[in-house]
């Protein structure tokens, strides 16, 4: 798909926002994407998997799909394979129709796990985390002028441990060989990372599921107590726009 010639800059984009939420993070994630994006509500349409069918149609002047995290739901879960395997023939839909897709922690499972790649439950992984580009990420379009090592904020228990066919791994991590993955000749792109979230966010997010994320609340009050900023990582939904979806080349 390439873009109409009056969508001359990201303030004229579409977005369809995919959520994966039975929980109250709902609006909260809606207004997390629209400041990643620097877009205001009005150019999002949102859909919730738990609540709306997934049909072809919601694509109709879409521009981008993006989809976020999942709240306490995970892609290997049992209980979610009905819809895990609906949401994962969407997103084929979507690359195949050329649009530019960005997944970000369980959208960055379910694009992997839809064209056939492995995930693992691994111990959870929640804060500041450092991820180190490969010689493919240094090379790549989107992260051709990101620090070799930068900060990354994290929450997931998932992780990809072998990746599809034509799928390229750009960074990866101590608790996570492929942090962000690309899909060859496509705009579709992966990040294990909450790139939509700066740190107070996530600790908003933190302490809505401390329950679920942790049950000793020392240990909550010491992880939130401990996240930083991640200045870098905060640049990669809108350097996506920019440089992926409009290719314009900055470096």
């Amino acid at each position: 798909m390439s873009l109409s010639s009056e969508k001359k800059s990201i303030r004229d984009l579409r977005i369809l926002l995919i959520q994966v939420r039975d929980d109250d993070m709902i609006h909260h994630e809606q207004k997390c994407f629209q400041s990643a994006a620097t877009l205001s509500g009005s150019r999002f349409r949102y859909v919730n998997v738990w609540h709306d069918t997934l049909d072809v149609k919601l694509l109709e002047g879409i521009d981008v799909v993006m989809i976020g995290s999942s709240g306490a739901l995970l892609v290997t879960d049992e209980k979610a394979k009905s819809w895990v395997s609906a949401l994962s023939a969407f997103i084929r839909t979507v690359v195949k129709r050329d649009i530019p897709y960005l997944g970000l922690c369980f959208g960055h499972d379910i694009l992997v796990h839809a064209f056939g790649g492995k995930l693992e439950r691994v111990p959870r992984a929640n804060g500041n985390i450092d991820i180190h580009l490969t010689d493919a990420g240094e090379k790549d379009q989107l992260l051709c002028d990101f620090p070799k090592t930068f900060s990354t904020l994290q929450v997931h228990f998932d992780s990809v441990t072998e990746l599809p066919d034509d799928f390229v791994s750009l960074a990866g991590s101590d608790v996570a060989e492929h942090q962000i993955v690309h899909l060859k000749g496509k705009k579709a792109y992966g990040m294990q990372m909450h790139a939509e979230l700066n740190a107070e966010e996530l600790k908003e997010r933190l302490a809505y599921f401390s329950g679920y994320f942790h049950d000793d609340e020392k240990e909550l009050e010491q992880l939130v107590e401990g996240i930083v900023p991640a200045p870098e990582m905060e640049r990669l939904v809108s350097a996506y726009l920019k440089r992926v979806v409009f290719e314009e080349h900055e470096c």
